[in-house]
């Protein structure tokens, strides 16, 4: 997988839980998608760019959806909140283009 700069970065497989809550489904972000910038999203003070990996997430107990941006690692890098999983997955096809036809179901 292509990273910043045209450098290489190989994905570690995704963990059964990303940001302390349990994933539901994944996406590794490559050649197959398109980062469109369309949501700035601002971290200590600094615009994030593309992610190397999407995580749809949900925390024990809770009804709400989470789509992190991940680095390589599977560490969250951004979050945004959802009611639904259609709603999440809306949201990460509006940030990366072609990722609605490459979710993996976590086991």
């Amino acid at each position: 997988m292509l990273g910043s700069f045209g450098r290489t970065i190989e994905m570690k497989p995704c963990p059964n839980i990303v940001g302390k809550a349990r994933v539901i489904c994944y996406s590794p972000i490559d050649e197959r998608h398109r980062f469109t910038g369309a949501c700035k999203q601002i971290v200590a003070h600094k615009l994030m760019g593309a992610m190397s990996g999407l995580a749809i997430c949900q925390y024990e107990g809770e009804e709400a959806f989470y789509l992190f941006g991940c680095d390589s690692e599977w560490q969250t890098m951004t979050d945004t909140w959802h009611q639904s999983l259609d709603e999440a997955k809306s949201q990460a096809e509006f940030e990366y283009e072609g990722v609605s036809k490459t979710w993996i179901d976590a086991a």
